[in-house]
């Protein structure tokens, strides 16, 4: 019994679309998710004033460090309007820990120039 080949055409067309969707879903998902990663990185790298946490850590030291290591401040909520769940936890994890990057660098920068400025100051007033 030989099927005709029009039959065939069709059948392939429909095949190829249904196995096809779940590759263009997963582009669009990785590309939302890109875009989060994005905009997390650049609104995380506008708030936080570096310059602030070296004096912070210049100043207060040890505890300076300490707490610019784990006070992580949530982002804004309104940054999150529209935005999917996915996107939404995806923008915290990694604004989370870009301000940790950027608050503890300077920090603990800071708190070295501290400790090596009150060696200084040792060693002078000691002579």
């Amino acid at each position: 019994m030989r099927t005709r080949p029009t039959f065939h055409v069709p059948v392939l067309l429909i095949a190829l679309l249904v196995f096809s969707m779940p590759f263009v879903a997963l582009a669009q998902q990785n590309s939302e998710l890109a875009d989060a990663v994005a905009a997390a990185e650049q609104d995380a790298k506008a708030d936080v004033k570096q310059g602030t946490w070296g004096v912070v850590g210049f100043l207060c030291s040890s505890p300076a460090v300490i707490v610019a290591f784990t006070m992580q401040p949530p982002p804004p909520a309104s940054r999150f309007v529209g935005k999917s769940p996915e996107y939404i936890r995806v923008y915290t994890q990694t604004y989370k820990a870009k301000v940790r990057n950027r608050q503890a660098g300077p920090a603990t920068l800071g708190c070295l120039a501290g400790w090596v400025a009150l060696f200084l100051v040792s060693l002078v007033s000691g002579q």
